[in-house]
C-alpha cells in the first residue's frame, strides 16, 4: 500500500499515471493480437461475427469496468481515512455486490441472447457464429468483473504497478495459448481464462 498523501505531488502523480499508461497499451496490444488472431487463424466469417458482437461486447466491459472503478472509490476514502477495517470490508462486499449484480445480467443476457442478435441486425449467416461468440463473453461477466473489481483495489490502494504487472502476466497466458484456439468460441474461452488465472494472481498480492 501506497500513501499519495505524503510526498511531493508531481512526483506521486506521475509514479502513479506512467504504470496505468503502460498497462493501458497492454490491454490495446491484447486487443489488436486477439483481432490479429481471429483474422488469421480463423475464417473471415469468424472476424465479421466478433465485428457483429463488439458493440456489445464492448457495452458489457465498459459496463464490468466501471462498476468496479465505482466500488474502488469507496476503497479509496476508506484507506485515505486510514481504516484498514472498513478497507477489508468495502472491498469484500464489492466483491459480493458486483458478482450478485453480474450474475444477474449473465442470466439476463443468455435468455435474451437471440433478441439482442436480431436487434444487432447480426446477418443470418454469421448468426451461429456471433451466438457461440457473446455467448462466452456473457457467461465470463463474472470472471471479468472480478479480475477488474481487483485491479481498481490495488488502484484503490495506490499500487498501479501492481495491475500493470498482473496486464502484463495475462498478456503473456494469452499469447502463449493464441494458436491452439481454433474457432471464435475457443478465442472467448481463453480470454475469460485468462481473466479467471489473472484474478487469482490478483488475490496472491499481500494487499488485497
Amino acid at each position: 500500500m501506497k500513501d499519495l498523501t505524503k510526498g511531493k505531488p508531481s512526483t506521486l502523480i506521475l509514479s502513479f499515471a506512467l504504470p496505468v499508461f503502460l498497462g493501458n497499451l497492454l490491454q490495446l496490444t491484447y486487443s489488436l493480437a486477439d483481432t490479429r488472431i481471429v483474422g488469421s487463424f480463423l475464417k473471415e466469417d469468424a472476424l465479421a461475427a466478433v465485428g457483429d458482437t463488439s458493440p456489445l461486447s464492448g457495452l458489457i466491459i465498459g459496463f464490468l469496468m466501471g462498476l468496479a472503478n465505482g466500488f474502488a472509490i469507496v476503497t479509496a476514502q476508506k484507506f485515505g481515512a486510514g481504516n484498514r477495517e472498513e478497507v477489508r470490508k468495502s472491498f469484500a462486499l464489492s466483491l459480493v455486490m458486483g458478482s450478485v449484480i453480474s450474475l444477474i445480467l449473465t442470466v439476463l443476457g443468455l435468455l435474451f441472447l437471440h433478441p439482442i442478435l436480431r436487434f444487432l441486425n447480426v446477418p443470418d449467416h454469421l448468426t451461429g457464429t456471433a451466438r457461440q461468440y457473446i455467448f462466452i463473453i456473457i457467461a465470463g461477466m463474472l470472471a471479468t468483473f472480478l479480475y477488474d473489481t481487483c485491479a481498481a483495489s490495488l488502484r484503490a490502494l495506490g499500487d498501479p504497478g501492481g495491475v500493470c504487472n498482473f496486464k502484463y502476466r495475462r498478456r503473456s497466458v494469452f499469447y502463449s495459448g493464441s494458436k491452439s484456439r481454433s474457432s471464435g468460441s475457443g478465442r472467448c474461452h481463453g480470454t475469460f481464462t485468462d481473466a479467471g488465472i489473472s484474478y487469482m494472481l490478483v488475490l496472491h498480492d499481500p494487499q488485497v
